[in-house]
């Protein structure tokens, strides 16, 4: 990742922010990672979006540290950059992540 990396979380949860460099994305995965047990990340295929422009689905899965309810949402990340890492992007789908880059699902290059 570059050092100035910029991580933006999902709107739709209710911290929903940018974490701003390499410390700031060490504190938003120790957020979670004291939020859940045994949480791990399944990344599907990644998609080449060109102009440095990476997508890959994703399915985060494990149990609330806590409440102990399961976990098994997917989500989309976009990742863009040149021979770093510099900006994370969450998205719902992937028809919201592609559109954010100006593309549809024809548009888009299949999977890599």
């Amino acid at each position: 990742m570059d050092p100035k990396v910029e991580w933006q979380t999902p709107q739709s949860l209710p911290d929903a922010q940018t974490y701003y460099g390499h410390e700031g994305v060490k504190a938003w995965w120790a957020m979670w990672s004291d939020a859940f047990a045994d949480l791990r990340l399944e990344p599907g295929e990644f998609k080449d979006l060109g102009e440095g422009r990476v997508l890959v689905p994703v399915r985060a899965l494990g149990r609330g540290r806590e409440s102990r309810a399961e976990v098994n949402v997917s989500f989309y990340l976009l990742g863009s950059g040149g021979e770093r890492l510099e900006r994370m992007e969450f998205f719902p789908n992937e028809t919201e992540a592609l559109e954010a880059v100006g593309l549809s699902e024809q548009d888009a290059p299949a999977e890599s």
